[in-house]
């Protein structure tokens, strides 16, 4: 074949090309960067790149073409490299995370430039761009320019300096003294020491005796002892002897325990029985009367 011919069938095969250059790189749809700030590096720092690449949907990025870690040359190491896969725009879209450490030592500020990657598609290829940024020295050569030698040059540590602890110790005080305050509410609220043996929370008391006898004896000594604390209760509330008659006027004067008036007019009669009727059997055992206590020890909590 002549040397025309040759020419025609390559310019033949470069003609799709020349009416269509986005087939160049089909498949890619765009590149886009994120990259670091490109000044203030020391040796030793690391530089983090960012690679976004779209591609269509049936389109990949070939594994092999990625850079491998390791040295890229005398000054630069590609520390890692990552690539995550998610859907976006109807394609694919790969984000290729470069990791570079500088190892470069300048003598004065640098310009160093981290070189292009090609990268392989299953339909086209794409580029990422170099990348530059300014290396900067750590110390400098010679201090005693500056009127200063190597012993001087060096400054001594900044002492730490005092750090005000400001209104700490007046915010500690004042939280000891709320702790303190609803300490004594609760105490008073519930009638603990020392408010125990206040006047105004005689079934509290009561209800703390009667839990405290032990068993569930019938017509005993710690029955009998369970009956008295409760008589002398309703004794200190209506601040007199208070009787099985006298119950309904006593629930006239305090309505905030009408509400056990069953259980109070079977406690006086379990009380008759076992004082002056010599009963065994009382209607109310050891356990209800810890109970009615109980409930006449929330009651007069409402007050």
């Amino acid at each position: 074949m002549s040397a025309r011919g040759v020419l025609g069938a390559l310019l033949l095969q470069m003609l799709p090309l020349m009416l269509n250059p986005a087939s160049a790189v089909a498949g890619l749809r765009w590149l886009r960067m994120e990259e670091p700030r490109n000044f203030g590096y020391f040796v030793g720092d690391t530089l983090q790149r960012h690679a976004y690449i779209l591609v269509d949907p049936d389109d990949t990025l070939q594994a092999a073409s990625l850079p491998k870690p390791g040295a890229v040359n005398y000054w630069l190491d590609l520390v890692s490299v990552e690539v995550r896969e998610s859907r976006a725009q109807g394609g694919k879209l790969y984000r290729v995370t470069l990791v570079y450490q500088n190892f470069y030592v300048p003598l004065d500020p640098r310009k160093l430039t981290v070189p292009e990657w090609p990268l392989q598609l299953g339909g086209g290829s794409a580029v990422i761009p170099a990348f530059a940024f300014t290396a900067s020295p750590i110390r400098e050569l010679f201090p005693e320019k500056s009127g200063e030698t190597v012993d001087t040059f060096l400054k001594p540590d900044a002492r730490a300096a005092l750090v005000s602890a400001g209104w700490a110790p007046h915010g500690l005080a004042l939280s000891a003294a709320v702790a303190l305050l609803t300490l004594a509410l609760l105490a008073w609220h519930y009638a603990w020491w020392p408010f125990g043996a206040r006047p105004d929370r005689p079934f509290t008391r009561a209800a703390r005796k009667i839990a405290a006898l032990a068993g569930n004896a019938v017509a005993t000594a710690n029955y009998r002892a369970a009956l008295l604390a409760l008589h002398r209760a309703f004794d200190a509330a209506a601040k007199r002897r208070l009787l099985a008659d006298d119950v309904d006027g006593f629930l006239a004067q305090h309505p905030e325990f009408a509400a056990c008036r069953a259980e109070i007019a079977k406690f006086f009669q379990s009380s008759r029985e076992v004082f002056f009727g010599g009963s065994v059997a009382p209607l109310m055992p050891l356990d209800a009367v810890e109970t009615l206590a109980a409930q006449l020890s929330a009651a007069e909590r409402t007050r």
